[in-house]
């Protein structure tokens, strides 16, 4: 289960970064964490060791000897429970849906069947783990506005991993894996030079782009070197029409009453940008609607 150099000897290593190597080793590996007890009694007591696991990570989470370190834990003092493990950093993703229970004071509630599997998170997972675990056993007890504060929370503090540790794991669109995974692989070199031939029907456009689309992330979900791995597992952070614009053909664009512009963006920002004047022309129409809608979004939303 661990990396061949998952301990270090800490008599020859004290420190990794900022982080106190001793002092984490003796707060994870001192104890049995008992969930109930003292990980989620109250807010004050859930925040406090919430703080100081995140801290840790914040600290030395480019080492994987500390982000993949065990956590042993139970949910409660049942002598008869048994002692289960988890790497630190999915403790912090399971605190994070596991805080709902301490605001709807239903804390004895939280069992095994409420642990995520990290290893297979993705938005889709997430939401159903919230319909399944918070929203249909709670929704008669609580109103609609205090359901939704308690989901916004786990989705805000979903939000601050992100920004938290997505600079330090360099998760950002960057050329150089674009680069790289073309020249691995021939047939996504294929796709990122794309080239609609003329004469094409609007459906016969959007299925060969859809085709494409389709082609390409399943080619990328399989390269973890690529920048956009973790996100198209997760099915978050970039939509299937964008990474199509980016990287295979801009395609077929609406005119700000909604209708289809005949000419399609036949090039990819990757490659040739907006290569022309025509170009230009179609994705600036298609850009004035979009303003607008949002706007008229947003004038709602504050209204």
């Amino acid at each position: 289960m661990q990396d061949e150099d998952f301990r270090v000897t800490r008599s020859k290593e004290t420190a990794l970064g900022e982080i106190d190597y001793n002092e984490f080793c003796d707060f994870l590996d001192s104890q049995v964490f008992l969930v109930h007890d003292m990980l989620l009694a109250d807010l004050e007591n859930y925040a406090m060791y919430f703080k100081k696991l995140y801290n840790y990570m914040k600290q030395g989470f480019e080492r994987p000897e500390v982000r993949k370190h065990p956590i042993h834990f139970k949910f409660t003092d049942n002598p008869k429970e048994p002692v289960r493990e988890m790497e630190v950093r999915h403790m912090i993703v399971n605190m994070i849906h596991w805080r709902p229970f301490i605001i709807m004071d239903k804390v004895e509630d939280l069992g095994p069947q409420h642990i995520m599997d990290c290893r297979n998170f993705t938005q889709k997972y997430r939401d159903n783990w919230i319909n399944t675990f918070i929203i249909d056993p709670y929704r008669k007890q609580f109103s609609n506005a205090q359901m939704n504060i308690i989901i916004e929370k786990i989705i805000a503090d979903s939000v601050r991993i992100s920004n938290d540790f997505n600079v330090i794991m360099a998760m950002s669109m960057n050329i150089e894996s674009f680069i790289n995974v073309a020249k691995k692989n021939p047939r996504v070199n294929e796709i990122f030079r794309t080239q609609l031939p003329e004469g094409l029907q609007p459906k016969e456009i959007e299925k060969i782009q859809h085709d494409l689309m389709n082609e390409l992330i399943d080619i990328l979900k399989h390269e973890p070197d690529m920048c956009l791995y973790p996100m198209l597992h997760a099915g978050a952070g970039i939509k299937d029409k964008q990474l199509s614009e980016f990287a295979i053909i801009g395609g077929l664009k609406p005119d700000i009453n909604g209708n289809t512009l005949p000419e399609p963006i036949n090039s990819n920002f990757l490659m040739h940008g907006l290569n022309n004047v025509t170009n230009y022309y179609i994705d600036a129409q298609a850009g004035r609607k979009s303003i607008i809608k949002n706007q008229c979004t947003l004038s709602v939303m504050v209204a």
